[in-house]
């Protein structure tokens, strides 16, 4: 749905009919996982699999380490491949009908998730957001295995996973591993879109601006997960640069189930 503001940050609040929304909860993931180097695929198994040896790092984290000079560090390493990454989260409670979402802010280059042995899907770049539904996977309660397997390979190599990742060359080296935050993300079934390709589903774009006044139209996606229709109400509200509401809109609109708009 789209509508205009007069007036300049922007910011879209979801607020279903007739009983207002939970707000969004981001659950941190970057403490206690735990890494290895290079391709172990009986990692993805879960449970059965024991990952003591591997070495406790926190994120973001990166395997590669060559300094910025012409001058080798003394831990130069430069390993160009998979590594693998481990940890275990308990299951947020009273979550009722409300959606779970895996949120990984970048990763380098290839990147493969497992919940609970789940594959929820992998995401080839090394740059963008990108996020897995969860829902299904997760246990009702209890501890979660994450498996995550990350690949930096040379597109140069026979076969490589990066073979057709932008970027496919370059004077810099690509890293490998999570270098951005990971995040668990709860929203209620009717939201915000999720599947907006790591996007915040909120888009602005100035069509008018003088020193006096400014014309503002704002898209927002819209998802429902539940069988049947939401009626919601949507509010925009654009804020001066010391936080005051300089202009706002409401409008109502109706999602299909299963559905967007």
């Amino acid at each position: 749905m789209m509508l205009a503001l007069r007036a300049l940050a922007l910011a879209a609040v979801l607020l279903p009919l007739p009983v207002a929304a939970a707000p969004r909860e981001a659950v941190p993931l970057t403490e206690g996982w735990r890494f290895q180097l290079g391709d172990q695929p009986e990692a993805a198994r879960g449970a059965r699999f024991s990952d003591a040896a591997w070495t406790q790092v926190s994120l973001p984290h990166n395997w590669n380490r060559m300094g910025g000079t012409a001058e080798r560090r003394a831990d130069y390493q430069n390993f160009h491949g998979p590594g693998w990454y481990r940890k275990t989260f308990t299951t947020p409670t009273n979550l009722g009908e409300r959606r779970l979402w895996l949120q990984f802010d970048a990763a380098s280059i290839v990147t493969d998730v497992w919940l609970n042995g789940v594959h929820l899907g992998r995401h080839a770049g090394a740059f963008a957001r990108f996020r897995f539904d969860a829902t299904k996977a997760l246990k009702s309660k209890g501890e979660n295995l994450l498996v995550v397997r990350v690949d930096n390979s040379s597109p140069r190599v026979k076969d490589s996973p990066t073979a057709e990742v932008i970027p496919m060359n370059g004077d810099w080296p690509m890293y490998g591993g999570l270098y951005r935050p990971v995040s668990l993300i709860i929203t209620e079934p009717v939201r915000i879109a999720m599947r907006d390709y790591g996007g915040p589903g909120v888009y602005g774009r100035t069509e008018e601006a003088s020193k006096e006044s400014a014309r503002i139209s704002v898209l927002t996606r819209l998802e429902n997960d539940r069988s049947r229709l939401a009626q919601v109400e949507v509010l925009a509200q654009v804020v001066d640069g010391e936080g005051r509401v300089a202009a706002s809109g409401t409008m109502n609109v109706v999602i299909p189930p299963r559905g967007g708009a």
